[in-house]
């Protein structure tokens, strides 16, 4: 007889157990279990679901605007994951997959595909460019900063544009962003896209010579640091950025593949 698979939105009664199923892969599940606070709050930001097989908590969905991310106890669990994502009236999704689970069958005819941008995990563990004396700092940006921030997003390939109110929470909500100026034009950006007690992910990364990423880069670890979050990550998709973060002291952990869905 088959086990009963049944779904539910998730409440802060279930954050003890959505935790110990995201962190036996904490660095994949990073967005996951770093808002799991808002699950206490009033608002319509982010959204939990799960699956379940009898009472077992065996797979947890995170919406976060459109973007989805997800855990399974084990890939058998993958199919009731598209099963409950396809019962959502969500019309257009950006999937976060790190177990290179996707296949486009799952999801027609309800979604067609966007894109597909294959990306990777990667973690700082020994900056080698960090406190040398001669090296500039970046700046630490403000609500000031906000219209020219977004002006130089403006340049930046597609995927890693920021909108006022994406670089707004950026600055004002316990993150922060550092950015580069040449001859009075920001050069280079980078920002938490979350922040732990211990750990940051890195996102939004762009800019137009090596020497102004490398400087902001260093910036941002160097703040992370000094305030104990030593577990910092990044995603990562341009070859040069992954070749820049390397010498900075970044090491591959893995895939994570970015998938943009949208209802046909």
């Amino acid at each position: 007889m088959e086990s009963q698979i049944t779904y539910k939105k998730l409440t802060v009664k279930d954050e003890k157990t959505i935790k110990l199923l995201c962190l036996k892969r904490k660095k994949y599940n990073f967005f996951i279990l770093s808002n799991l606070n808002l699950l206490a709050k009033k608002q319509n930001l982010v959204e939990y679901f799960g699956v379940y097989e009898e009472k077992e908590l065996v797979g947890v969905i995170m919406f976060f605007h459109k973007l989805l991310y997800y855990e399974i106890k084990e890939k058998k669990y993958f199919k009731n994951i598209i099963d409950l994502l396809l019962y959502t009236d969500k019309n257009e999704i950006i999937i976060n997959d790190t177990y290179d689970l996707y296949n486009r069958n799952y999801f027609t005819p309800k979604y067609h595909e966007e894109f597909i941008k294959p990306g990777l995990l990667f973690q700082y563990y020994d900056n080698k460019l960090i406190n040398e004396k001669e090296e500039p700092k970046a700046l630490l940006a403000n609500i000031d900063n906000i219209e020219s921030l977004v002006d130089f997003y403006n340049s930046a390939p597609i995927d890693i544009k920021r909108g006022k109110d994406s670089l707004l929470r950026s600055i004002t909500n316990g993150r922060r962003t550092f950015f580069t100026k040449k001859n009075g034009i920001v050069s280079s950006c980078i920002l938490t896209t979350g922040e732990t007690n211990d750990s940051a992910m890195l996102g939004g990364i762009h800019y137009i010579c090596n020497k102004d990423l490398i400087i902001a880069t260093n910036s941002i670890i160097e703040s992370l640091i000094k305030e104990n979050k030593k577990l910092i990550y990044t995603v990562i998709r341009d070859e040069k950025v992954i070749s820049i973060l390397k010498k900075i002291g970044f090491i591959k952990l893995g895939n994570w593949n970015i998938i943009h869905l949208k209802s046909d």
